[in-house]
């Protein structure tokens, strides 16, 4: 469950800052910073949401 929800966050977070980035009236440092952290934000919580379980331990 938790996995579908951070999917879809990281799918809106990273949609947003690309919306941001490729908006030319919001064109300026800080909001192409603010645009592209987002991004990677998403990007990470899409990652985290596909990445297979980590056991520390060896299945035997």
């Amino acid at each position: 469950m938790w996995k579908q929800l951070s999917f879809l966050l990281g799918f809106l977070v990273a949609l947003v800052g690309v919306s941001i980035v490729t908006d030319p009236q919001l064109w300026s440092i800080g909001s192409l910073a603010i645009g592209l952290l987002l991004l990677a934000a998403g990007m990470a919580l899409i990652s985290a949401a596909l990445a297979k379980p980590h056991h520390p331990w060896p299945a035997h």
